[in-house]
Formats: structure tokens, C-alpha cells, sequence
């Protein structure tokens, strides 16, 4: 089937002469869904990046939002302490 899948581009077959109509359709038939094999695999690479990229953005937002939360605690502590040593 390589052989004729090379015909289809050729218009020749490995027998040394001109394939038929038929045989170079099949051939061709057979690229085009080699080729929409080879788009799914890209596809799926690209899904499951996402889903990577999508994880580790959520994961970095909640990181940032804890460390906001406690920034703003401390930060408080702070205040509060300046108070008591100004009432002293």
C-alpha cells in the first residue's frame, strides 16, 4: 500500500508502470486519512496542554490569593502594633 500511496503523488505505480484512476483514488484516500490521524494526535497534544496550562494557572492564582490574604494579615499586625506603641 506504501507504493501506491507514493503513486498517488507520482502518478506512477511500483510495478514500473502508470497506476490506474482507481488504485491512485485509494492511495489518496489512504494520505487523507493519514493525515487526519496525524491532526487528531496534534489535537489531543494540544488538549491535554491546555488542561496543563489551565491546572497550573489555577493553581498559581490561588497561590497568589493566599499570599495576598496573608500579606494583608501581617500588614494588619502592623498597624495594630504602631497603635499600642503610639498609646504607650
Amino acid at each position: 500500500m506504501a507504493d501506491l500511496k507514493q503513486a498517488s503523488k507520482n502518478n506512477y505505480s511500483s510495478r514500473g508502470e502508470k497506476a490506474t484512476v482507481e488504485e491512485i483514488n485509494l492511495a489518496s484516500l489512504q494520505r487523507i486519512a493519514d493525515a487526519a490521524e496525524k491532526m487528531c494526535l496534534d489535537r489531543e497534544k494540544l488538549e491535554r496542554d491546555y488542561q496543563y496550562m489551565r491546572k497550573s494557572r489555577d493553581a498559581y492564582r490561588d497561590q497568589l490569593e493566599r499570599m495576598a490574604r496573608k500579606y494583608a494579615a501581617q500588614k494588619g499586625i502592623v498597624t495594630k502594633l504602631k497603635k499600642k506603641l503610639a498609646a504607650l
